[in-house]
């Protein structure tokens, strides 16, 4: 994940039988995430929606780097982008398919998928 500019913040239950990792993403890498998949976002003033790019950000409204340019939704379709995007392309290559239905015991077994819509604050 780290590999992909990912943020993941792993954490264990109480009793220690769970483990759960957060993932979140810069605005910065959700930015080149956006631009390198085509994104489509609403433009500034109701204009309709274009693919989102770097050189063209001022027409779809507030600063890249203000913490409400992408949505919740937006964060995390970007966020799961990454991780499932392949690595030569700057993603984390993971297949959560495999990992929801795998049973081996040489690979963690996924039990749940969440997004997560931000950053965590800690």
């Amino acid at each position: 994940l780290k590999a992909a500019d990912l943020i993941p913040v792993v954490l264990l239950n109480r009793s220690r039988t769970s483990v759960y990792v957060l993932v979140s993403a810069s605005a910065e890498r959700l930015e080149t995430e956006a631009e390198n998949s085509s994104f489509s976002k609403p433009l500034r003033g109701q204009a309709g929606l274009a693919p989102y790019t770097k050189r063209n950000r001022h027409l779809f409204g507030h600063t890249v780097l203000q913490d409400d340019f992408f949505t919740s939704g937006e964060r995390q379709w970007l966020t799961m982008r990454i991780m499932q995007r392949n690595i030569q392309h700057r993603g984390a290559g993971i297949d959560f398919r495999t990992l929801l239905t795998e049973q081996a015991s040489c690979m963690p077994h996924l039990q749940a998928l969440w997004p997560c819509n931000s950053a965590p604050d800690f």
